[in-house]
């Protein structure tokens, strides 16, 4: 059974490390994020300012702690426009009331920038080497090791499935992946009815019906696809 890929949820996405002048407002009061040139990979290149709902994330590691969030917005915008013989140069700024949760983060943090289909930005911000840090790279396909700043459009082609682990990332974020109905639904009615199989005639069904797995080559993989495809048909 697949969930989808990431591609379904999201446009694109950049990541880059936080410097000084970004979340302090001792040195600069500018509220940019700078060096992101390449997010027009997935923020494209407008004539005019474009203002981005915007919803912004402190997360950590510590699950007690919980995330921190807020609502606000980005505006992206051509800072040369109208200069002749200057080209473009686009600036990344988030308003001045995101400072609660931006202002989390310090020097040497992360943060990941991603657009949602439906036009929104999520503004996840993370502490430096933290699991859910390097886990929300995993997940949009970014690669931080080669600079400070990464951006990429997320196509069809090359997007992470929605698997289990990438469904346990998105819950992270509020984010619950609409679960399909299997193929062997209609089957299972058939050969049970509408009352419920015991729970060995039950998981000898689910692995019937999910013929693509192979528990040699991938022992764990096969497990996890049996167990995902077991929960589907119970729900």
């Amino acid at each position: 059974m697949k969930f989808g890929v990431l591609a379904d949820l999201f446009e694109g996405a950049g990541a880059k490390v936080l410097t000084e002048v970004e979340i302090n407002r001792q040195r600069s009061n500018q509220h940019e994020f700078q060096g992101v040139s390449g997010f027009r990979a997935f923020l494209g290149t407008p004539s005019d300012k474009q203002t981005f709902p915007a919803t912004f994330y402190w997360l950590e590691d510590d699950e007690e702690a919980g995330p921190m969030r807020l609502e606000s917005y980005c505006t992206w915008s051509d800072v040369r426009r109208g200069k002749a013989g200057r080209s473009a140069e686009y600036h990344l700024y988030y308003a001045a009331e995101s400072e609660p949760v931006v202002h989390q983060a310090r020097a040497g943090d992360q943060v990941v920038i991603a657009r949602t289909k439906g036009g929104s930005l999520m503004v996840l911000l993370t502490p430096e080497g933290s699991t859910i840090g390097q886990q929300l790279l995993w997940l949009f396909g970014l690669d931080l090791f080669d600079g400070r700043s990464v951006a990429r459009r997320i196509d069809r082609d090359d997007a992470v499935e929605l698997g289990f682990a990438a469904r346990s990332v998105l819950a992270d974020l509020s984010i619950e992946v609409k679960e399909p109905e299997p193929d062997a639904f209609d089957l299972l009615i058939e050969r049970f009815g509408r009352g419920f199989p015991g729970t060995v005639p039950f998981s000898v069904f689910a692995r019937e019906t999910l013929p693509d797995v192979d528990p040699l080559a991938d022992p764990d993989g096969a497990l996890v696809a049996w167990m995902e495809h077991e929960e589907a048909l119970f729900r």
